[in-house]
């Protein structure tokens, strides 16, 4: 991407050379920025089809609610575009949510699982604890005593 400083271009091609013929691109450059008479004969001889343009812009001057007209419409189609576009991103980002959320549900079920074998484990090393408890107990009472 270019950006152009049209006051700095014009003044630039005013000091060009005269009757050096004009770029597509300098054409275009002199018709954004320049309502001038010499310029847009500059533009005109070097590229007669601008002449049509010029006259649309001109119809403009004696008829500005047709400019109102065309830029309201095309604030519609903004407008509409950009409904849209939040519409998508809304889309988007409730699609990227639904996986977060997914992925998240099943992290918490990885552990819940996770947590389950853990206090199975201690359920049996308690187990385990107490039934030694129960034999030291029982071997003590009948005299025997093991070491365990």
């Amino acid at each position: 991407m270019c950006y152009i400083a049209l006051d700095n271009f014009l003044d630039i091609m005013d000091n060009k050379r005269k009757g050096t013929p004009l770029s597509e691109l300098e054409a275009w450059l002199y018709f954004i920025g320049s309502d001038k008479v010499e310029h847009i004969h500059k533009v005109i001889e070097s590229y007669p089809w601008f002449a049509e343009l010029y006259r649309e812009i001109n119809e403009f001057r004696y008829h500005p609610e047709e400019a109102v007209r065309m830029f309201s419409d095309a604030l519609k189609i903004m407008d509409r575009n950009t409904v849209w576009y939040m519409i998508d991103e809304e889309k988007q980002e409730r699609k990227e949510a639904e996986k977060r959320a997914n992925t998240a549900e099943r992290r918490v079920a990885e552990q819940q699982q996770e947590i389950e074998k853990l206090q199975s484990i201690i359920a049996r090393l308690q187990t385990n604890k107490e039934n030694q408890a129960q034999i030291k107990r029982q071997g003590k009472e009948t005299g025997y005593a093991q070491k365990i």
